[in-house]
């Protein structure tokens, strides 16, 4: 029988899962020095890694003093492999490669982006082949050319319906 509490929980699927290797878990914007992710206790408990890709200066700072065994960060935007433009919003979750849109930030009552800077980019499967969750911006993912349609199509069959409905509608960026 399951146990109650939420570690307990975790703890437990663990051990029955018994994975053979950490899951491989890439998040495109980490902000996790700011926010708890949805995939903490998974971090927590030692059987992920994570892959945090942060190409605002302030932010990756941050990641790399917190980084330890579990966290790799890379202080790249995801796109086609390239020097980007990389636009940062006043609200972080917010900042993207794409160009917020104007009317979609008037609707939203959000603002326009603050500032640009020139970052590097590249696609997420330069660093893994294949990773088992991808947190936030997937549409991120489908724009790189280096990433096949077949490793686009992947990631979204690996992904719980709960992550995918919390992305970006494609209408809020340019």
């Amino acid at each position: 029988m399951a146990p109650n509490n939420a570690t307990a929980r975790a703890k437990w699927l663990i051990e029955i899962l018994a994975c053979e290797q950490p899951l491989q878990i890439a998040d495109i914007g980490a902000r996790i020095t700011r926010e708890v992710p949805v995939y903490r206790p998974r971090l927590d408990c030692g059987v992920a890694h994570l892959h945090g890709f942060e190409p605002e200066f302030i932010a990756f700072e941050e990641l790399k003093t917190a980084a330890g065994e579990n966290l790799s960060v890379y202080p790249y935007a995801v796109g086609k492999l390239c020097p980007a433009a990389f636009y940062v919003h006043h609200v972080g979750s917010l900042s993207s490669v794409f160009k917020f849109c104007a009317s979609a930030a008037t609707y939203l009552g959000k603002g326009l982006s603050t500032y640009q800077l020139k970052a590097s980019a590249l696609a997420a499967d330069v660093v893994v082949q294949s990773y088992d969750l991808c947190a936030y911006c997937l549409e991120a993912l489908k724009t790189c050319e280096a990433v096949p349609r077949t490793a686009t199509r992947q990631y979204y069959r690996r992904l719980p319906a709960d992550v995918l409905a919390d992305q970006p509608a494609q209408d809020l960026v340019e």
